[in-house]
Order: C-alpha cells, then structure tokens, then sequence
C-alpha cells in the first residue's frame, strides 16, 4: 500500500475523506500519522523498519478499527481512535491526551496505563473495563460513556472529569479504592457524581463520601466562577441574564469564604479550630501592640476586690495585680504579652448561646475577678473577633455532628 494504493488499485474515496486502508502482518512507517478508515488491526504489528513497534499508534487517526491485538506496553499518545476493541489489553501502555470517540472497550484492560488527559467521548462504552493503577488525571469521561461495571481501584483519579451517564458509573465498590477521588471534577452536570454519593451509603464509606462531597460542591463552584467572570454557562454556548450573573457571583463568594476556606465543604472538619488558633494568636499580638501605645486608654479593666466592690483602672495596671509594681521592661513586655493572649482568647468566644458560654468558663480559670471594657476602634475590632470565633466554632460543630451523623 502505497499514497493509499491498495494492490495497484485506486480504492473509491469514503465520504469522510479517507481512503480505505486493510492493516495486516504489515509495517509502514507511515502509520504513524496515518489516517485510516476501515481497518482491521488483527495483530501486533512486526517491526520492519526504524520505527519503534512501541510508538506505532502514535499520533495514529484510526476510524472503524476492529483491534483484537494486545497493545499493552504501546505509545498511542495523542491519537484519536474510533475501534471497537473488547477485551483488548492496553496494560501500561501511554495513551496521554488520546481520544476514543463512539469506541467499543467492553471489558478492555487499562491497568496501570498513563492516560493524562485522555478523552473518552461519544458514545464510548467501557462496560466492565477494569483500570487498576492507572494514571487518569484530567482524563475526561463525557456523558454518553457508559462506565457500568467499571473497576477504577487503585487509579489516580487527580482533576479528572468523570461525568458519565447517571445510570451508568464505575463499580462503587472499587471506586471507593480509587486516589485523589476530592480533586475530580464535573462543572456542567454533578448528575453521575451525586448518583455515585448516592450509591457509597450503601457501603459505609463515610471518608470517600466526604471526599466526593467536596468535589460535587468544588464543581458547582467552579461552574458559578465561570457564569460570573464570563457571563456565558460553562460551555460557553449560552449567554446568561445579569440577574444570574451576579447570583452566580454572591453564591460563588459564599462558598469560596464560607465553606470552602473555613471547612472545604466537610472534608477538612479541623479546620475552623486551626483558623480560631490563628486569629487568637494574631489578635494577641494586635492586643500587646495597643498595650504598649496610646490605645491602651481604649482597653481598660474592671476589678472586683475581695470586698465586692469594683473599680476601673488602666489595663497598664493590670501587670501589677498580685505582684511588685516595680517590674523591669522585659518583666513588663511579658506581662503585656500574656494580658493581650488572655484578653484574645476570653474575646474570641465572647458571644454566649443560650447557657452556652466558653468565654466566662475561660474567665473562671484567672486567680484575680476581672473583666475587660474596650471603647471605641479596640471595641470594634474585638467585635469582629468574637463574630469570627463564633462562625468558626458553629462550623466546627456542625461538621462534627455530620461526622456522627455519617
């Protein structure tokens, strides 16, 4: 076969503008690039010429291939196939970015193949393929795939789009196996993922739900990024109202702030407590530096003496309660330091809830009875703290009574 002659004959041209081209027990070297229709691929090629027989369906175009050949250990990067190929061992082979368009790979073997960004589109049945510890990060599963059955235990699932059909997604069970199932993603329809959460109560997984729990939110998310910074639904086809456009810009905020940064939606349970930790230890240090400024007339105490009479004083004084006043300036400096901690940590959880109250529990933990007043700017920004502790702390809660929940 040579310029697409077939046995010195000129085949009639097909309406897609491919010659058809028989492939058995051959070798050419231009099939690497070649563009074929009609084919038959019965074996695995012998190698004849300065190809490498591992990087033959490189960069190939195969339309209408019927494959029975095990490819396991073959380079089929950035090829586009249309084959109906079941059962076919593709076991290691290096299938990155490459396109199986409206192809039949019932029962087909992917193990431990690297198919980063592959595309799995059209009508693409994997009915039973089994791809234990491959490598699909950022493959995409369009939504006419039919993954029924499919075995994806073991398989690097990081930014992949897996939107098969709803009542056709990978065998729950492996899938549970699977890694990096939180970083899976599926913008235009969370249908397959919500019906695969669905399906993982059955088999008491609350860590892999969680897990698909945040990619179902962070697909929303993204999906609500995409209508506000463009205007257009995720694909681009459809220009929306402005109405939907800035709801789409509230609700992506809220669930950037609100759930994602504090707790990613549920994943990360602890969260709100390191963030509580944090901003007690950053508003100790704003406390000390006001302190030892002029705003310390803004931040005063109130002492009850053992009389049960109380009198207001400088937060200045409040070092020397119980000790010499005459303290050295670093005795000072650590005074203030631990005040400012004390006040933060008493402030952080100011807010009571019903016959709830962490704030005076902490308070009851001093020798001395005191309390603290702050006027102006200082009573603002520690308002802002107690409401940051308290949103924190009900997030944190509310993520646990889930976790029990589940």
């Amino acid at each position: 076969m040579v310029g697409g002659i077939v046995d010195g004959q000129n085949p009639p041209p097909q309406p897609n503008g491919l010659n058809p081209a028989p492939l058995c027990d051959a070798y050419l070297p231009e099939f690497r690039t070649a563009h074929l229709g009609q084919a038959e691929l019965d074996t695995v090629l012998s190698p004849t010429s300065s190809t490498s027989p591992k990087e033959i369906l490189k960069n190939a175009r195969l339309f209408s291939c019927n494959i029975n050949a095990s490819l396991a250990g073959r380079d089929m990067s950035n090829a586009i196939l249309q084959v109906a190929a079941k059962k076919v061992n593709f076991s290691g082979a290096t299938a990155i970015k490459t396109q199986f368009i409206d192809s039949t790979l019932d029962g087909a073997i992917f193990n431990g193949a690297h198919l980063s960004g592959a595309k799995f589109r059209g009508v693409t049945s994997l009915r039973g393929a089994t791809f234990q510890g491959s490598f699909l990060d950022k493959a995409v599963f369009e939504d006419y795939v039919d993954m029924s059955g499919a075995d994806l235990s073991g398989a690097d699932l990081e930014s992949a789009d897996l939107d098969p059909a709803p009542d056709k997604t990978p065998d729950i069970n492996h899938f549970a196996h699977a890694k990096n199932i939180e970083t899976l993603r599926s913008p235009f329809s969370q249908a397959a993922l919500l019906q695969m959460r669905k399906d993982l109560g059955g088999i008491s997984s609350p860590v892999v739900e969680r897990k698909l729990t945040f990619a179902i939110q962070r697909s929303i998310q993204e999906r609500q990024a995409g209508i506000c910074w463009t205007g257009y639904e995720y694909n681009y086809s459809t220009r929306v109202r402005i109405a939907m456009r800035l709801g789409a810009c509230g609700q992506f905020l809220v669930r950037a702030v609100v759930l994602d940064a504090t707790c990613a939606f549920g994943l990360s349970y602890w969260r709100p407590i390191i963030i509580i930790a944090y901003i007690w230890l950053s508003w100790s240090l704003i406390y000390a530096l006001i302190i030892s400024g002029r705003g310390a007339t803004l931040l005063r105490i109130v002492v009850r003496n053992t009389d049960g009479k109380e009198r207001t004083t400088s937060i200045r004084c409040l070092a020397s309660i119980g000790r010499k006043r005459n303290l050295s300036p670093a005795e000072a400096h650590i005074w203030r330091l631990r005040i400012a901690a004390y006040f933060s940590l008493v402030n952080v959880f100011n807010i009571t809830f019903h016959d709830i109250d962490i704030g005076g529990w902490i308070k009851m933990i001093s020798k001395h009875n005191y309390r603290f007043i702050s006027r102006g700017w200082i009573r603002s920004l520690s308002g802002i703290q107690s409401l940051l502790g308290l949103s924190l702390l009900a997030i944190w809660l509310i993520n646990c009574v889930a976790e029990a929940l589940w």
